[in-house]
Formats: structure tokens, C-alpha cells, sequence
């Protein structure tokens, strides 16, 4: 029995003089005990839930609700000048919601030793025009950060013959986004790729580059 329970064990005599009969002590020990126990768990159950999780946005089992930490700006950023910066070819689009921001990640293939594909990431106005072409490009949402990639390709041409690196949708709508409307594919031209990412509203973003496979990631948050 812990030193807690010792402590609150009644006087059976003491109970007897005091009511003019005896309690069973075991009986009453147990009783005592079982009381504690309940109040306990009650005491520990109530902390639980009212206790503050950090790192979360939306409610949560208090029904609390909580704020992600901002990262990022809503300014234009670039990675910084490399001289002989290697050529990335694009693989992979990817754009999903989560739990407190919307991210769009570029996949490159692997490449050797340790290279990150260089990028310029901003805000811009007006409407887009496809690189090279010139043709206009619709993208959906009321603000429109403009990712590009440079030395990059999604096409490889040392085969002799056009041979597409990235083949999936020029239009990406992610399920779940909060800001995020469309990542689209604005068009690729002598050594830059360039996406566009709609939002329902300008919102700070942050890029970050990932290695293994290369990965260039956009956060709205």
C-alpha cells in the first residue's frame, strides 16, 4: 500500500467509540482507496484535457483552438548565385494541404554528390505569358507566386529525339488546401521551368531544398 494511502487509513476503534459500532477494516480500506483512486483519475483526466499542444492548428480534443508559428514572407526570394550550378531535370509535381500549411513540391532526379537546383520565388501580377511561346497562361486564384527553376529542364534532348523527364498534369488542384487553388506549369525555355502557384489570397510562403532526391518545396502558409 503506498505512504499516501497509510496515511488516510481510518481508526477502526476510533470509528467504533465515536459511532457506537465497529466498521469491518478491510472493507472500509478498501472503500477509502477506491474513492482516492476515482479522484485521481479524475484530477489527472481533467489536466489531460485541458492541457496546451503546440505546433497545431484547428481544435483539439479540449476543443481549444490553437495557431501555427508563421514562417516565411510574402517577399520574393532566390538561392544564392553558383557558379557551374548542375542541370535538374524535373520528375515529379506534388501539391497537398496539411495540418498548418500548403506545400507544392518539385522532384528532380537524383543526381550525384550533393547539388541543389538554383530557383527565384515571388509574387507577380498581370497575367502570365508561357515562356518562349509567349501565350497566355490562365491560372486560377486571386494571387500568383511564380516558381522558377533554373539550370532546369523537363525535357531531355540528348537522345536526339525529345524525351519528357516530367510526365504529369500541367494543372494540379490539391485536395485539402487551404490557400492553394492550382499549381500550374507556365512552360519551360533555355534552361528554366516555371510553375505557377494560385492562392486565394497572398499569403507568406517559404521554399526550402531537399536532398535525396533533389526537391525544391513550396510552403503557403
Amino acid at each position: 500500500m503506498p505512504a499516501w494511502a497509510l496515511a488516510f487509513r481510518p481508526d477502526a476503534r476510533f470509528l467504533g467509540w465515536r459511532f457506537g459500532y465497529r466498521f469491518p477494516m478491510s472493507r472500509l480500506s478498501t472503500r477509502v482507496l477506491s474513492t482516492a483512486g476515482v479522484l485521481c483519475a479524475v484530477l489527472t483526466a481533467s489536466a489531460a484535457w485541458s492541457a496546451p499542444a503546440t505546433g497545431m492548428r484547428g481544435p483539439t480534443a479540449g476543443g481549444t483552438r490553437l495557431t501555427c508559428a508563421e514562417r516565411g514572407s510574402d517577399t520574393a526570394v532566390r538561392s544564392s548565385p553558383e557558379d557551374n550550378r548542375k542541370l535538374h531535370y524535373l520528375s515529379d509535381v506534388r501539391a497537398a494541404g496539411h495540418q498548418c500549411y500548403d506545400r507544392v513540391v518539385f522532384e528532380f532526379e537524383p543526381q550525384s554528390g550533393t547539388a541543389d537546383p538554383g530557383y527565384a520565388a515571388g509574387y507577380q501580377r498581370g497575367p502570365l505569358r508561357e515562356e518562349g511561346r509567349g501565350d497566355p497562361v490562365e491560372v486560377e486564384g486571386e494571387a500568383v507566386v511564380v516558381v522558377r527553376m533554373t539550370p532546369a529542364r523537363d525535357v531531355r534532348l540528348s537522345s536526339g529525339h525529345p524525351e519528357p523527364t516530367y510526365r504529369g498534369p500541367d494543372s494540379i488542384r490539391p485536395a485539402g488546401a487551404r490557400h492553394i487553388v492550382e499549381v500550374r506549369h507556365v512552360g519551360s525555355f533555355e534552361g528554366n521551368v516555371t510553375w505557377a502557384v494560385g492562392l486565394r489570397e497572398r499569403r507568406p510562403f517559404a521554399v526550402t531544398v531537399l536532398e535525396s532526391p533533389p526537391r525544391l518545396v513550396v510552403d503557403v502558409r
